[in-house]
C-alpha cells in the first residue's frame, strides 16, 4: 500500500498514529510503535501480510467514519 494513501487514510478518519497502531495491533498485527511510524515515511514498505493487517485497519476507521475503504490496485 503506498504511504501516501495510508496517510490519507489516516487525516481522513482522525486516525492519530497511535490509535492506527492500536487498531492494527487488534486486528494481528505484530510490529511495534517505532516500526509503524517508519512505515508512515515513504521507502519503509513492510512485508505483504503486515500491510495487509494495516489496511484493514485504516479501512475500518474510514468505515467507521462513514468513508468508503480504501482503493487497492489488482496488483496489490
Amino acid at each position: 500500500m503506498p504511504t501516501d494513501t495510508l496517510v490519507l487514510a489516516c487525516r481522513l478518519s482522525g486516525l492519530s498514529l497511535t490509535e492506527l497502531w492500536w487498531e492494527y495491533l487488534a486486528l494481528g498485527g505484530t510490529r511495534s510503535p517505532a516500526e509503524l511510524a517508519a512505515r508512515m515515511a515513504p521507502g519503509h514498505p513492510w512485508p505483504a501480510l503486515e500491510d495487509l493487517v494495516l489496511s484493514a485497519a485504516a479501512d475500518e476507521a474510514l468505515i467507521s467514519g462513514g468513508l468508503p475503504p480504501l482503493v487497492r490496485s489488482s496488483a496489490g
